[in-house]
């Protein structure tokens, strides 16, 4: 089935799934306030956490070989589902069918009294070869610098 433009997408313009990355603040022990990004067109969300950049390069690392064997997924989280904590936010890449199809999950919650809480939680397509990639631009990514990773691939 051909990809649709988004009923708010201008025409002729089809928005491909895509992952954002930007650092926002480093503290004195190299922790990162990170905001991610996620779109698949329709749906999208921005979530701020805090997070070490030897996790991103591990979920890289991770991706860059997915999917493994014996291991169909590979995770990227921050926070907790414990309902004390604050915050989560978790990207689960994983195998929708054994032909190789992919998805990342995208799951993203701020707890708290309304209205200071939100809940987002969606898919981003794809096949293996692009999450392969999105892995390693985040195993090579600079977050020393205040920058931003962007990364977006086709949805066949």
């Amino acid at each position: 089935m051909p990809a649709r433009a988004p009923l708010n997408a201008p025409f002729g313009i089809i928005e491909m799934p895509r992952l954002e990355f930007t650092v926002l603040w480093r503290d004195t022990d190299g922790m990162l306030k990170l905001q991610i990004v996620a779109s698949n067109g329709p749906q999208s969300a921005a979530h701020e956490t805090y997070i070490y950049p030897e996790a991103l390069r591990e979920f890289g690392a991770r991706l860059q070989e997915f999917p493994i064997e014996g291991a169909r997924e590979v995770v990227l989280e921050s926070g907790s589902d414990d309902p004390k904590c604050h915050e989560q936010i978790r990207l689960r890449a994983f195998l929708l069918l054994p032909t190789g199809r992919s998805a990342i999950e995208v799951q993203f919650e701020t707890r708290g009294i309304p209205p200071a809480c939100a809940q987002h939680r969606f898919y981003l397509t794809g096949e293996p070869a692009a999450f392969n990639r999105l892995g390693a631009e985040l195993s090579a990514w600079n977050t020393n610098a205040d920058s931003q990773l962007v990364s977006e691939w086709r949805d066949s």
